[in-house]
């Protein structure tokens, strides 16, 4: 190809990984380049993490539709869930395969971070970089940007947290690994492509029973009780952040 054939390719290719608009009524607006949120536990120590939502890279690339993902999951909170699960910050980005698209994502959160938090550039699976462009933060300025009694000030910067194991609830005594609540388990075969795409976790066994957006399950509750709406699990492992997984599980 003529060199001069070359950049313009190139300049298209770029352009293209450029959301259409960034300027979205009701949300405010923060570049953060060629990286995602990856968000702690909020002050309270529960997962801000709602769900994430994905898009064909072909498609347009769009905030919009992450904001109205945003606004539908907000939504259905109020009307069926006495509002669990606010809706207040999102992450849209372009996952690129070895530096190819691959999808469009759209994190949601029940709390807005800022770019500090913009931590994760992607990982190796396999022989395979996943990496991350055109990231945009957007914070809801119809509800306040933290949960009710939380800021994002209290929380542990990103430069002090380790990966030391949750303080949360010990595992009820029937389940001597870890005792969850999680929103789904599934085989990880069933959501291959969001569980070993941007939750990060890829088992050697595809048929590996996965705990997803879950929380530990309180001591004092049982065995196998667990708030309505979420699904009793005994885990061997527990992966925290946005997507909150369980690994190697078994059904309480």
């Amino acid at each position: 190809m003529h060199p001069s054939l070359l950049l313009i390719s190139l300049a298209s290719f770029a352009s293209a990984l450029e959301p259409i608009s960034t300027d979205i009524p009701g949300f405010t607006t923060t570049a953060l380049d060629n990286a995602a949120i990856q968000a702690p536990p909020g002050c309270n120590g529960k997962d801000t993490y709602i769900t994430v939502k994905t898009f064909p890279a072909d498609d347009p690339f769009d905030a919009q539709r992450c904001a109205q993902a945003c606004e539908a999951e907000t939504q259905f909170n109020l009307d069926h869930l006495n509002g669990r699960a606010i809706c207040r910050f999102f992450n849209f980005y372009m996952s690129l395969k070895n530096g190819l698209p691959d999808q469009q994502v759209c994190a949601l959160y029940t709390q807005a971070w800022d770019a500090s938090y913009a931590t994760n550039e992607g990982q190796w699976r396999g022989d395979d970089h996943y990496t991350i462009t055109g990231s945009y933060a957007f914070t809801n300025t119809t509800h306040d940007s933290d949960e009710p009694g939380c800021s994002s000030s209290s929380v542990t910067p990103p430069s002090t947290l380790t990966t030391t194991t949750s303080t949360g609830a010990p595992p009820a005594p029937t389940c001597a690994a870890i005792g969850l609540c999680c929103m789904n388990v599934a085989p990880w075969s069933t959501n291959s492509a969001i569980w070993g795409g941007p939750c990060g976790y890829t088992p050697d066994n595809p048929s590996e029973l996965i705990g997803a957006r879950c929380i530990f399950r309180p001591a004092a509750s049982g065995s196998a009780s667990c708030p309505t709406g979420l699904m009793a699990a005994c885990c061997q492992g527990f992966i925290p952040g946005q997507c909150a997984l369980g690994t190697r599980c078994t059904r309480m």
